[in-house]
């Protein structure tokens, strides 16, 4: 009987000519994956431009995304609700403009998602070092717009000097992005009092490291982009 058992339970693979078109068993499924991640597929010219227009549409719907965030703070993310509901979806439009990048691209990105830990993330990126220009491309429209009201508070208040005001101006457009990404992550669209604060010491965090970065900046003799 028990021998009876032990035979139901083990089950052959199905033989290949008995499976449905483009049927893959487990093992084979993850030797593709595996293949997948080694490959490096070629890119092209007209890949690189296509590529290049993609990133900066990217970070086009990031710099008005982080101007609704602002306004998601002191609402508690009730703008950023209203607006959702209304089709403004700036991450579902992301993730479609990424379907269009080029195979050698999307294969980059996936290497670095899937890297696990951050030694290994790092790694990863310094082998596809496209995904690094990507990353800096994607931020070029929200570090002008950082410029921008980094002009306005210089105007405002000529007193605080450029590297200040450089430094705000990265910390408040950070504290705008990072309140939308949390909540839109909500389940109900929208922020608690604690994500507001949390948004904001991101900013903080973002503006502390931007005036640093400025006055390294100054002191080497360069120019600092956000001011």
């Amino acid at each position: 009987w028990s021998s009876d058992v032990c035979s139901s339970d083990l089950v052959a693979p199905t033989p290949i000519s008995q499976r449905a078109p483009n049927v893959l068993d487990a093992q084979e499924y993850k030797a593709a994956l595996e293949k997948r991640n080694l490959e490096t597929p070629d890119r092209s010219i007209s890949d690189v431009a296509v590529d290049s227009g993609i990133t900066f549409l990217k970070g086009a719907i990031g710099l008005p995304e982080a101007f609704v965030g602002l306004a998601d703070i002191p609402t508690r993310g009730a703008l950023g609700k209203l607006l959702e509901n209304a089709g403004y979806k700036p991450k579902e439009a992301s993730a479609i403009l990424d379907t269009f990048l080029s195979e050698a691209q999307q294969a980059a990105n996936r290497k670095v998602k899937e890297a696990q830990g951050l030694l290994p993330t790092v790694q990863t990126a310094l082998q596809n070092p496209s995904t690094i220009l990507t990353s800096i491309g994607e931020s070029v429209p929200q570090m002008i717009g950082g410029a921008g009201v980094a002009r306005g508070i210089l105007k405002a208040a000529p007193s605080v000097g450029a590297v200040v005001a450089g430094g705000l101006g990265e910390g408040i457009l950070g504290a705008g992005s990072a309140a939308e990404d949390i909540r839109a992550q909500n389940a109900n669209k929208l922020l608690t009092t604690e994500q507001s604060l949390a948004a904001l010491g991101s900013g903080v965090g973002t503006a502390a490291f931007g005036i640093a970065g400025g006055r390294l900046a100054q002191s080497l003799g360069l120019d600092d982009v956000q001011t």
